[in-house]
């Protein structure tokens, strides 16, 4: 019996360890904070360079009668989400890839943690229904 309690608690040690460690959006701490507007279907500024590795803390202003969303990855990634979102996948798109993505309502203001990786390049987009495709999207230059 006493062995069985030490077991699960360890146990519980282990799981709030692990949940601490974790820290959905939060993340390591930011190396900066970017500020950007989300407006019509545009977001400002329109492109961004950041340091491989660099995290940076966005700061999500959805200055607009509509939501908006910020989805951060490759165009293949781009492109396999606005197809998802397309089929209808866009209830609660924080919940897809919620490390990389937030979803900010009309007039209210998100944070999202990012760290990027290596030198290249990622977009910024949002799959509102036709917002990627009006041109919604953000370049970010990784070097």
């Amino acid at each position: 019996m006493i062995r069985s309690r030490l077991v699960l608690c360890a146990l519980a040690i282990c799981v709030m360890l692990g949940a601490a460690a974790c820290g959905s959006k939060s993340g390591p701490k930011a190396d900066r904070t970017v500020s950007i507007t989300m407006r019509a279907t545009a977001f400002e500024p329109a492109s961004l360079s950041v340091r491989s590795g660099e995290t940076i803390e966005f700061r999500f202003t959805n200055d607009d009668g509509a939501t908006h969303e910020a989805y951060i990855g490759d165009p293949a990634a781009q492109d396999a989400h606005e197809m998802e979102m397309a089929d209808g996948g866009g209830g609660g798109h924080d919940g897809h890839g919620a490390e990389s993505s937030v979803t900010v309502d009309a007039g209210k203001t998100k944070r999202l943690r990012y760290t990027f990786g290596a030198p290249g390049a990622l977009i910024i987009g949002c799959h509102e229904e036709g917002h990627y495709a009006s041109g919604m999207k953000m370049s970010v230059t990784i070097t």
